[in-house]
């Protein structure tokens, strides 16, 4: 019994400290990090003024699911680490009319933040660039 508990922890760690298919980093440019699959389990802001709840965000869940929300609409969708780079598969998102300054702020983030985005981490931030926008994100102390 003690040796198949032996077995049972040796197998979790092991597995605990594996990486995901894939995910090997990229080589980075100047200031940049490369990204690792250490992204899975992390929420990302967009650094504005306001409750947590109104900000525009991003979450990268480990099942390769993602979740945020626009400042105007919620967003879904997943992630995968390819080639050492965050590659996002195509966003599903609510349609909510939010006139005004949350509507530009939406447009905004869909500009960045869009399957043809490039993450980068680069002074401890997200950055998603993508032709038609960049978009810096702080992690969120929680995770």
């Amino acid at each position: 019994m003690a040796m198949r508990q032996s077995l049972f922890f040796l197998v979790f760690a092991l597995a605990a400290c594996a990486s995901p298919p894939g995910s090997a980093p990229a080589a980075a440019t100047a200031g940049e990090m490369p990204m690792t699959s250490s992204i899975a389990g992390t929420k990302w802001y967009v650094p504005i003024q306001g409750e947590a709840a109104d900000r525009p965000r991003l979450e990268f869940m480990a099942d390769g699911r993602l979740a945020g929300y626009s400042g105007c609409n919620n967003v879904s969708g997943t992630w995968r680490m390819e080639g050492g780079a965050v590659h996002l598969g195509p966003l599903i998102m609510t349609k909510r009319a939010c006139p005004g300054e949350r509507d530009e702020m939406e447009r905004r983030f869909l500009q960045a933040v869009n399957a043809q985005a490039r993450f980068t981490i680069e002074n401890g931030r997200l950055v998603a660039q993508a032709p038609g926008g960049r978009l810096e994100l702080t992690r969120d102390a929680g995770t």
